[in-house]
């Protein structure tokens, strides 16, 4: 998505709120939108290093394949290390939101009157923010373990390809095993879409707040 489209719907979506708010809430999206296009990206690189292994292993080119093979080595290795910053950068958005909920329940404690209304509205929010970001800590946990489980399977397969020494039953496994890595792939880039609609549709409706 160009930075023409990104500035229109971030000005859209950022009318009516503070300068500081607007700042905090389109990096925020900015980076949902780079997530996006670095997911997509991620993506098509996997499916090119699968179509070149299938290629390769169907005309029994050992060469090509173990070109193919190491693509994907690193390619998943570097998806791993992806992951892993991710879980934590979500570990620490959790710990934050439970730290500002706390802040905010406190304040609303010991607030009167209007504003005391307006203080637990805050609440209320602080406590969806908290719920959706141990949501997605969730769903990123679930992710990292599946291509953990994935790429352990492969590494102990692989030996036998190298050597030239794997059955049928082993290429079918690995088709399986690629098509299972393409899915979590595609899936990444749903969720990431789903959470970005989700905080664009939150930043329409501060508007009205």
């Amino acid at each position: 998505m160009s930075t023409l489209i990104i500035t229109a719907l971030l000005s859209s979506a950022f009318a009516g709120t503070t300068r500081a708010e607007a700042h905090a809430s389109a990096s925020e999206l900015t980076q949902g939108y780079r997530d996006i296009q670095d997911d997509t990206a991620d993506l098509r690189s996997l499916e090119a290093i699968i179509s070149n292994w299938q290629t390769a292993s169907h005309r029994g080119a050992h060469g090509a394949e173990m070109t193919a093979d190491r693509a994907l080595e690193s390619w998943i290795r570097r998806e791993l290390a992806e992951s892993q910053a991710e879980l934590s950068r979500a570990r620490s958005e959790v710990k934050a939101s439970k730290n500002e909920l706390a802040r905010e329940t406190a304040q609303a404690q010991r607030s009167y009157g209007r504003h005391a209304s307006h203080e637990y509205a805050q609440v209320r929010d602080d406590k969806r923010d908290l719920q959706d970001d141990r949501r997605d800590l969730s769903t990123l946990e679930a992710q990292l373990s599946s291509m953990q489980a994935i790429a352990k399977q492969l590494n102990a397969m692989q030996p036998a390809f190298e050597h030239g020494r794997a059955s049928a039953r082993d290429y079918a496994t690995k088709r399986n095993l690629l098509d299972r890595l393409r899915s979590l792939s595609q899936r990444e880039i749903s969720l990431t879409r789903a959470e970005l609609s989700e905080d664009l549709a939150e930043q329409r409706e501060s508007r009205w707040d």
